[in-house]
């Protein structure tokens, strides 16, 4: 909707290619005990200097621990350089099951890219990954007992980690409006796009116009 009209013109077909990309997988077991406190609100009611019945909240805190396991299957990770990672990220939920033993008639006829993110650099990444979901995991179990959470500190341990390194399918298309080029990658596994494009300062402008005399209104209407 928010994208110029003159943008459906601008299709052009023979431009979608197909590519293999690289990626790391990385699977790991952990283990995490974490430290914490627990916030519990409460209302009070109370009468004010003027009489008046009041009421007010505030939260009592406890000190909470607890132990998170979990093992980590195929975590993925990007290994080229040279596509964007907010478009990659927006789409990159491949079903690592599938997977298959490589086969050089598989690329027949694609492009495959060579990994650019080094092992040790993208086991890093995968670590990183791994702890804040722990932390996500360990949030969550806090909140299931207690309203509110602060100070939490997890302290993971990882085992048993094994990586793989693979290939995966997308499609890619470029595209040009004014000044400047807008990408769209397409998950050959599932279709799932992710892309760029233009937005029409006309559309914005008359939105917000419209916002603006609904907000008059229902003030005219009130007054």
């Amino acid at each position: 909707f928010w994208a110029p009209g003159k943008l459906k013109h601008l299709y052009q077909k023979g431009l979608l290619q197909g590519i293999y990309l690289p990626y790391w997988t990385f699977d790991a077991r952990t283990d995490t005990p974490y430290t914490a406190r627990g916030g519990r609100v409460h209302t009070q009611t109370y009468r004010g200097p003027n009489g008046k019945m009041r009421t007010r909240t505030y939260t009592t805190w406890h000190p909470v621990s607890g132990q998170i396991r979990h093992t980590f299957d195929d975590l993925l990770v990007p290994a080229s350089g040279k596509l964007d990672l907010g478009l990659l990220g927006g789409m990159d939920s491949f079903r690592t099951e599938a997977l298959v033993s490589y086969s050089p008639e598989y690329l027949s006829g694609y492009n495959a890219e060579c990994f650019s993110v080094s092992l040790e650099v993208a086991a890093n990444q995968a670590r990183q990954e791994m702890t804040e979901q722990i932390r996500e995991m360990a949030e969550r179990e806090v909140l299931s007992r207690y309203d509110r959470i602060d100070g939490l500190c997890i302290s993971p341990s990882f085992s048993g980690e094994t990586f793989k390194y693979i290939l995966v399918p997308v499609y890619s298309t470029a595209y040009q409006y004014r000044d400047r080029v807008y990408h769209v990658l397409i998950n050959g596994q599932s279709g799932l796009i992710a892309g760029e494009y233009p937005k029409s300062i006309f559309k914005i402008a008359l939105c917000v116009l419209l916002v603006i005399a609904v907000i008059l209104l229902v003030f005219y209407f009130l007054q």
